[in-house]
């Protein structure tokens, strides 16, 4: 079958024009379009922390891009009001957690339509106190002790004894104060008394006698 010259230049005009248009709507994808189709890129949450002694950790997630934006949260572990996050968008924020507890933050960075995710575990040692006696050795009945203190602290006996003074800034003397960490503990001769001695930080506590 043979064209005509008329009928060859339409077919051509537009096959053309289709051509055009596949690389004008190709040549048009936006930005935001590749993003959406582009595969996420790996993060890095930071380093994992175990037996941390103090209250708090600095996490150390990789910096991020102009294009990125990350945010932290905690994933599991005990909370209470001494728990926090101080920079939620700071890769490299202040972390406070509780004694004894292991924690799982979750790092999440987002860049366009894309979302990654890391989880940092973080473990701090238990809470511990201890109990000190600074007694002159020619005070029988009468024993000076000094305990670690965090948050609030009380005292507590077994057995009989005569009477409690805390121990104040300057050497003042409270009466009967069973919750001030120094005192001065006034026995009885030839009693046997158990004093211990517990605080707190947050909801958790320790215990020493």
């Amino acid at each position: 079958m043979t064209l005509s010259l008329r009928t060859l230049n339409v077919f051509m005009k537009k096959e053309l024009l289709l051509v055009a248009v596949t690389i004008l709507l190709f040549s048009c994808q936006s930005e935001e379009d590749m993003n959406k189709i582009a595969p996420p890129l790996p993060i890095n949450g930071g380093t994992d922390f175990f037996d941390v002694n103090d209250f708090m950790v600095q996490l150390n997630a990789d910096a991020l891009k102009s294009t990125e934006k990350g945010t932290w949260s905690i994933f599991s572990g005990e909370i209470d009001d001494k728990v926090s996050i101080e920079n939620l968008t700071d890769p490299k924020t202040i972390f406070h957690g509780l004694p004894g507890e292991e924690y799982k933050l979750l790092w999440e960075v987002q860049s366009g339509y894309n979302w990654t995710r890391d989880t940092v575990t973080i473990t701090f040692a238990p809470l511990k106190t201890e109990i000190l006696e600074m007694s002159d050795d020619y005070f029988q009945t009468r024993i000076m002790l000094s305990a670690t203190n965090y948050d609030r602290g009380e005292w507590t006996v077994e057995g009989d004894y005569h009477h409690i003074r805390g121990l104040g800034s300057g050497g003042v003397y409270i009466p009967e104060d069973h919750k001030h960490p120094n005192i001065l503990f006034y026995a009885l001769e030839h009693t046997t008394a158990k004093i211990t001695w517990t605080t707190w930080y947050g909801s958790k506590s320790a215990s020493a006698s």
